[in-house]
């Protein structure tokens, strides 16, 4: 992956057939990336989110599916989906269709203080997604398989 100026690679993930998922911040679009390389090194596609940070990323088990997560401050508009944040810093979770980078839904959690996600697993079934960052107040975010409304599930 060829990096601009002040390009910051966070996060790398690689499916079955060589693809190679990153994530990162660009001073290109002035916030966060994800790209995906082939197996030759050749970026097929790039996902912006301006005025955020990603720096986890998870890939379902069938390789359908990417997760990225990380944080904003303020509001952001992801995919035609605008989030804005409860107070300060809020963490920032993202699915994405592998195959051309589309959205297929963006949350936003956290509450009044500064909240950051920093590392996404997905379960192998693909049926729960965890989600870990900082501060303590939350642990996970689960979303079902096909990305359908879920819940946030908080831990002290």
């Amino acid at each position: 992956m060829v990096l601009a100026n002040h390009d910051d690679a966070q996060s790398v993930a690689c499916d079955s057939s060589g693809s190679v998922f990153v994530t990162g911040f660009s001073d290109g679009t002035s916030g966060a990336v994800v790209r995906r390389l082939d197996s030759a090194g050749a970026q097929q596609w790039t996902m912006s989110i301006p005025d955020s940070t990603l720096v986890g990323l998870g890939l379902s088990s069938s390789g359908s599916s990417i997760f990225a997560c990380g944080w904003f401050t303020s509001t952001v508009s992801v995919g035609g989906t605008s989030l804005t944040s409860a107070g300060g810093t809020d963490a920032l979770v993202v699915k994405l269709i592998a195959a051309t980078g589309a959205v297929q839904w963006a949350q936003r959690v956290g509450g009044a203080g500064e909240d950051a996600a920093s590392a996404v697993s997905v379960a192998p079934d693909d049926a729960s997604l965890y989600v870990c960052g900082a501060p303590i107040g939350y642990s996970a975010v689960h979303r079902g398989g096909t990305g359908t409304a879920g819940s946030t599930s908080s831990a002290s």
